[in-house]
C-alpha cells in the first residue's frame, strides 16, 4: 500500500502509511510555488508519480487532494491494474475558499469521486457533499504520531509559554495572535512557520514577547510542543480538523483552538475560542489557568483520540482491500 501527496511535507502521509504497513512518498519537484509556474511542477510530479507506480505496482493507494491532478494520474493508473484508490479529499479541494484553481478543478474532482474505493473527509457536512457527486465518504482523522508513544504526562512550567502551530496557511489567524500576545505581556508566544513566508506585516507589527521558531522538524518539533504550557491550533476554515489539533493531544499538552461546531465532540477538553483577539487572549489565560487540571485530563483525551482513530483505520483497511 502506498500513500502518495503532491505536497513538500509528508508527516500526515507518514503517521497513516505507517498504521497500514504500507509507505508513502511526496512529490514537490523544484519546489515551485509561484502560481504561474505549477502547471511545470505538475508535470514532472505527474510523471515521477506514473514512473513510481509502474515501478512499486502498490496494492492499492491513497492519494492526498488538492491538487487534483495528483488524483486523476493515480485514477487512471488503477484503471489499469484494478488497484482500489482512496482520495484524501482535504477541505480546500471543495473550493470553499473561493481560490481560483480550486474552483476550476472542483468539476474534475467530482467526477472522479465517484471512480474511487472511498473519499477521506474531516466532517459529515463534505461526507454529504462526497456523496452528491456519488462517491463514498469516510470521515479519518489522523494516526496516532509516531512519536506519541514516548511522551509522558508533564506539569506547568510556571513559564506561561504558549505554543502557536502555524504554517502562516491563509487559514491560519496569525495577526489576530500577535494582537492577542500584545494583550498578554508576561506570556511568552512562541510561532512555528517556515520563515520565508512570514508576512513583512506580521514580522514588523509583532510584539516583543512573540518569538518565531521557523520550520521545526523531527525531534526538534517534538520538544518544542513538549516544552510549551499550553499548544494553540487556530484555523478559520469551519471544516478544518487540523494535524496540530492532534498533535497537541497526543503531546498531552493543554490545548486552545478555534470554537467550531466540530471540534466540540472531537477535543471535548480543550479550551475553544472566537479567532478574534480578546477571545484568544481570554482562552490562553483560562488554559493556563487551568494548566494542572488539564493536564490531568490529557491522558484521557489522547486514549479517545486513538479509540476514534481505531475506528476509523478499520473503515479504511476495508476500502483498500487490506482486511
Amino acid at each position: 500500500m502506498s500513500f502518495i501527496a503532491w505536497v513538500p511535507e509528508a508527516s500526515r502521509a507518514g503517521s497513516i502509511s505507517q498504521a497500514l504497513d504500507g509507505e508513502w512518498r511526496t512529490f514537490y519537484d523544484l519546489r515551485i510555488h509561484r502560481e504561474a509556474l505549477v502547471p511545470i511542477r505538475y508535470l514532472i510530479s505527474a510523471v515521477r508519480t506514473l514512473f513510481y507506480l509502474v515501478r512499486r505496482r502498490p496494492r492499492a493507494v491513497i492519494v492526498q487532494t488538492p491538487p487534483v491532478p495528483a488524483a486523476a494520474i493515480v485514477l487512471i493508473w488503477a484503471r489499469l491494474t484494478g488497484a482500489p484508490v482512496v482520495l484524501d479529499t482535504h477541505p480546500a479541494s471543495f473550493a470553499l475558499d473561493g481560490r481560483r484553481i480550486d474552483r476550476i478543478m472542483a468539476p474534475l474532482l467530482a467526477a472522479l469521486v465517484k471512480r474511487a474505493a472511498g473519499c477521506i473527509v474531516t466532517t459529515p457536512e463534505l461526507g454529504r457533499e462526497i456523496s452528491r457527486w456519488q462517491g463514498r465518504p469516510m470521515v479519518v482523522h489522523e494516526a496516532p504520531m509516531r512519536w506519541s508513544g514516548r511522551i509522558e504526562p508533564g506539569g506547568c512550567s510556571g513559564r506561561r509559554q504558549v505554543l502557536f502551530i502555524c504554517t502562516f496557511a491563509p487559514d491560519e489567524p496569525l495577526m489576530e495572535v500577535l494582537e492577542a500576545a500584545r494583550r498578554l505581556p508576561d506570556v511568552t508566544v512562541q510561532i512555528t512557520g517556515d520563515l520565508r513566508r512570514l508576512p513583512e506585516r506580521a514580522r514588523r507589527e509583532a510584539p516583543a514577547n512573540v518569538q518565531w521558531l521557523g520550520y521545526l522538524v523531527g525531534d526538534k518539533y517534538v520538544s518544542a510542543l513538549e516544552g510549551a504550557d499550553v499548544l494553540m491550533a487556530l484555523t478559520v476554515r469551519r471544516e478544518s480538523v487540523q494535524r496540530s489539533a492532534h498533535e497537541a493531544v497526543d503531546a498531552l499538552r493543554p490545548l486552545v483552538l478555534s470554537e467550531w461546531p466540530h471540534m466540540r465532540e472531537l477535543f471535548p477538553h480543550a479550551v475553544r475560542v472566537e479567532n478574534h483577539p480578546a477571545s484568544i487572549a481570554a482562552g490562553i489565560e483560562e488554559a493556563l489557568g487551568r494548566c494542572e487540571e488539564l493536564n490531568a485530563l490529557a491522558p484521557e483525551a489522547r486514549d479517545a483520540q486513538h479509540r476514534r482513530w481505531r475506528e476509523q483505520l478499520g473503515q479504511l483497511r476495508a476500502a483498500l482491500e487490506l482486511v
